[in-house]
């Protein structure tokens, strides 16, 4: 929330030095829709808002990834390293009332304990606590939109249905240690773990972030999120 508040201080600031002024963007000006939120939007997002949970880090709850004779359990994961993310492209059709968001992230970091059990469920389970960084993540994002009108007149985006496509398109770096052990273990059985579970993993992450892009969009107005700075 502070980064939030220090953010839009910053941006009065220079608006004031430099004489910047506000630029409307228009639905069908990528070019400005793309530049407003580099400028103003994508940071805002990421530290949240009263009532929107910030995105840098995401949360998720524990979540549990069946893989063939395998349990795979993630307890309290973080991903983070949004915040170096590069905005690439914000793309709306009006018409069709679709949206085309992209996104490369040159490092995310995912932080967890992960409990891992072989065969069925009596079998003991093994304990890891696991940084993996990702390098050169790309997100796809697309979807559909509505304008929503609120009690006062005041128009809002809804997306109302998302599809991510996450690609690394980098290498994973894991860096673990089992819960019974100091020594580091990077060893290939992990990896290959990781590996397999991997794409149903931000899946869930992906769900999240655009949950989370949802209620920002439903909480702030057209108004303050179509412009840019311009001089």
């Amino acid at each position: 929330m502070m980064n939030s508040l220090y953010f839009v201080f910053l941006l009065v600031s220079v608006q004031n030095v430099f004489g910047l002024r506000k630029q409307k963007c228009e639905f069908r000006d990528d070019v400005c829709l793309t530049e407003a939120v580099r400028q103003h939007v994508y940071p805002m997002f990421l530290s949240g808002l009263p009532g929107v949970e910030p995105t840098e880090p995401l949360h998720m709850n524990t979540t549990v990834i069946n893989l063939p004779n395998i349990l795979y359990k993630l307890k309290n994961p973080v991903l983070s390293g949004f915040r170096n993310c590069e905005f690439v492209k914000l793309k709306l059709n009006p018409v069709n009332t679709t949206f085309i968001k992209d996104v490369f992230c040159p490092s995310l970091t995912l932080n967890a304990i992960y409990e891992v059990t072989r065969g069925d469920s009596s079998a003991p389970v093994e304990t890891y606590k696991c940084a993996t960084t990702y390098q050169n993540y790309f997100l796809d994002c697309q979807g559909n939109f509505s304008q929503r009108i609120d009690g006062y007149g005041t128009p809002y985006v809804h997306i109302t249905d998302y599809t991510v496509l996450p690609e690394l398109q980098g290498e994973a770096i894991h860096t673990c240690k089992n819960a019974d052990a100091t020594k580091e273990n990077n060893d290939s059985y992990y990896s290959s773990l990781e590996d397999q579970a991997r794409p149903m993993v931000m899946e869930k992450f992906m769900h999240e972030y655009m949950e989370h892009l949802k209620n920002f969009l439903d909480a702030v107005t057209i108004e303050d999120l179509h412009f840019r700075y311009v001089v």
